[in-house]
């Protein structure tokens, strides 16, 4: 009796898995066939030399749009304790807004949740696609060459640390980890496939991003006026400005693509371009200048390393960011995973040169090698079952778990505690 019902129950499933295998197949067939011109167009195009542009002259411009909304907030609510629940929503989970919410905020999320013109759907979904068929690896990459290549450009990580330190004059570098948490979980919201539909988690967590960075730059300049610790906008320029957020926007899409070429990923032109395309259009979201968001793959590149190389300076935030990312990842990962391997990732993938500059050391362990010869091998195995379309569909599966799984690991502890407040000393008006 239970060999027949353990037979009926193994035909269900094969059932259900061919025939969602099928599906896949025909929705994946179809989309690459789409992309797949447009692409090697896009790619085709001649990428501009960021080298002789005036990149320096982007650090005095923010996001009207944006600015107004925070501005307007502040002119009309008096009680801090609204605009500090207004800024806990804006870093919660909730994808949808109270009914009573401010009508700037309710107008600003109408306004800038509209996707630009030149946006190419099919494109975007592949780049989605693409996303999570590499999230694992994105993820790491996020970690040991994303952010810290951020970090290496000084101004910005004098940004990152005044903003994240807002209620407390004490290096607390826990709540700087609480921040690395938060832009993780943008990062998965934003890529998966169908986040940029409309109301869409990755169109909402975008606007909310876009709105802290906003109340940034509205605290930084309005604190501390008329006094030594007054913003110093001539040497530094405006906090989160243009150049810090395209410079951001290209560390999450180019440097990541650099760096899974560096563990060994072979991409094809779809899968380059389409996952480009997929972060210009939340860069648009996001408030970047439409001259800023990168024509293609080498125009991307191009662009990420001439603001590194405007920005590069060493830096104590730096150092301090970079202390935080290692205790954020001695803290998340396995037990058998040590702090070395943690060092020996961010050289690996970022370059001597940088990581000198974050105090970075060198090690010399041979268990941190061996990983990396580990994490090379798993990309090589990868590549190979990736050529077979069963095997690309059941590693999608799999992936999208994983991802979820990670996603939810790395919001267990953090998420109840990431808001942001107002200062608890008093900010002049605007």
């Amino acid at each position: 009796m239970i060999l027949p019902i353990c037979l009926a129950l193994l035909a269900i499933v094969a059932f259900f898995v061919f025939y969602y295998y099928n599906l896949y197949k025909q929705k994946y067939l179809r989309l690459i066939g789409k992309v797949t011109a447009d692409s090697k167009a896009i790619s085709e195009l001649p990428p501009r030399d960021w080298k002789s542009h005036d990149l320096h002259s982007l650090r005095s411009k923010g996001d009207p749009l944006a600015d107004a909304t925070i501005a307007h907030i502040f002119s009309d609510i008096q009680d801090v304790k609204v605009v500090n629940n207004l800024f806990k929503l804006l870093t919660s989970d909730d994808m949808t807004l109270p009914d009573d919410v401010h009508p700037a905020i309710k107008k600003y999320f109408e306004e800038s949740a509209i996707l630009p013109e030149w946006t190419n759907r099919e494109l975007m979904s592949f780049g989605h696609e693409y996303y999570l068929s590499q999230g694992i690896l994105v993820g790491m990459l996020l970690f040991y060459k994303s952010l810290p290549e951020c970090y290496t450009a000084g101004n910005g990580a004098a940004v990152l640390l005044r903003t994240t330190l807002l209620n407390d004059r004490s290096p607390n570098l826990d709540k700087l980890s609480d921040r690395l948490a938060l832009t993780g979980t943008f990062i998965y919201k934003a890529m998966m496939p169908g986040s940029m539909e409309p109301k869409g988690e990755g169109i909402v967590s975008t606007q909310k991003i876009r709105l802290i960075h906003a109340a940034s730059r509205y605290f930084i300049l309005n604190r501390n006026k008329g006094t030594s610790e007054q913003w110093d906008t001539e040497k530094l320029g405006i906090p989160v400005n243009q150049e810090d957020m395209a410079g951001t926007l290209m560390a999450f899409s180019a440097l990541v693509l650099e760096g899974l070429e560096i563990l060994g990923v072979k991409m094809t032109t779809a899968e380059r371009e389409s996952y480009i395309h997929a972060w210009r259009v939340i860069g648009h979201i996001m408030g970047v200048e439409n001259e800023l968001l990168p024509i293609n793959a080498n125009d991307a590149l191009n662009l990420g390393h001439a603001i590194i190389d405007d920005q590069m300076a060493p830096s104590e935030a730096g150092k301090a960011l970079t202390e935080s990312l290692l205790n954020f990842c001695e803290k998340k990962a396995p037990w058998f995973v040590s702090r070395d391997f943690h060092k020996s990732m961010l050289r690996f993938l970022m370059g001597d040169k940088l990581a000198d500059m974050l105090g970075v050391n060198p090690v010399a362990e041979e268990h941190s090698q061996k990983f990396i010869g580990f994490i090379k091998w798993y990309v090589s195995v990868r590549q190979i079952l990736s050529q077979y379309f069963f095997w690309t569909f059941f590693l999608r599966s799999v992936d999208k778990v994983l991802l979820k799984l990670s996603y939810e690991y790395l919001s267990k502890k953090s998420s109840k505690d990431i808001h942001f407040q107002l200062p608890k000393d008093p900010v002049t008006r605007a």
